[in-house]
């Protein structure tokens, strides 16, 4: 759950940035996903101010096979990115902020 400011501009980035597809609308929030599978589902709520950093305390976070590619695809696309980082357990990582300002952390996959 990411709380933003205005839905649907929210879900006009993720769909644009992230190449996301809206899943469902119901009560003013958007879910998201990323693909006809729903491998990856983000919902979009409506908050009052920004950023809410997902539901209040924690932030979300995503999973990438491709951790180098994805974080290089949205270094060109304008997406802020931080540097690629190493957790104390080995997991890669790195954090990327939406259009409202939340945080959210991309790892790698790990098998």
């Amino acid at each position: 759950m990411v709380g933003v400011r205005d839905v649907e501009r929210a879900a006009a980035w993720y769909i644009n940035k992230l190449a996301l597809y809206v899943r469902a609308r119901s009560d003013g929030r958007v879910y998201l996903t990323s693909s006809c599978r729903g491998e990856l589902s983000i919902e979009l709520f409506p908050a009052a101010k920004g950023p809410q950093g997902g539901n209040g305390a924690k932030r979300p976070v995503l999973f990438t096979a491709a951790l180098d590619a994805v974080h290089k695809h949205f270094r060109t696309a304008g997406i802020p990115v931080e540097p690629i980082q190493t957790n104390g357990g080995g997991t890669r990582f790195f954090r990327f902020r939406d259009l409202d300002g939340n945080t959210i952390e991309m790892c790698a996959e790990t098998r």
